[in-house]
């Protein structure tokens, strides 16, 4: 395998890790909307993504995924044969990619607000529920990702060579 694939997705889940902690942090100061976005933006989506360089999945490069997007990635998974060869209880890739595309819709307003008409900012949209299941989706994404950084090679050469 590419050493510079592992290098990436030591650096992304290395910066996922660190926001991770961050978000627990404003999460304890009540500053729900940073919670989130630390914990979707700089977790989930960096999980998810690292996770599919592995698997060597092409994604697109937005933080939420159309469903042309959604639907070229599970063509790539499926054509692969990557959910009969991964064990879904190490790596969940369609549980992955669903808290990717949730978390992802929020990207703007979590970050921004509805600024377009003065309407609410984020600390008004977002609140301890919604920091708390930021969090746990983030733990999960997180976990999924790492299970599968933690392969050798061989064991990820191995999935992704067709039989």
């Amino acid at each position: 395998m590419v050493r510079d694939k592992y290098r990436l997705v030591e650096a992304w889940l290395g910066t996922a890790s660190r926001n991770l902690r961050t978000a627990k942090e404003h999460a304890g100061f009540e500053n729900w909307g940073e919670s989130i976005q630390l914990s979707y933006d700089e977790c989930i989506d960096l999980s998810a993504r690292s996770a599919l360089v592995l698997l060597d999945v092409d994604f697109p490069e937005d933080h939420r995924w159309t469903y042309s997007g959604m639907s070229g990635i599970a063509k790539q998974v499926r054509q692969g044969g990557l959910l009969t060869r991964l064990d879904a209880n190490l790596v969940d890739i369609p549980r992955l990619l669903l808290l990717a595309n949730f978390w992802g819709q929020f990207y703007l307003p979590v970050k921004y607000g509805y600024d377009n008409y003065s309407l609410a900012p984020p600390q008004d949209l977002f609140g301890e529920a919604e920091a708390k299941l930021a969090q746990q989706h983030a733990l999960e994404a997180y976990g999924t990702a790492s299970n599968l950084a933690s392969l050798s090679d061989r064991r990820i050469e191995s999935l992704l060579a067709k039989n």
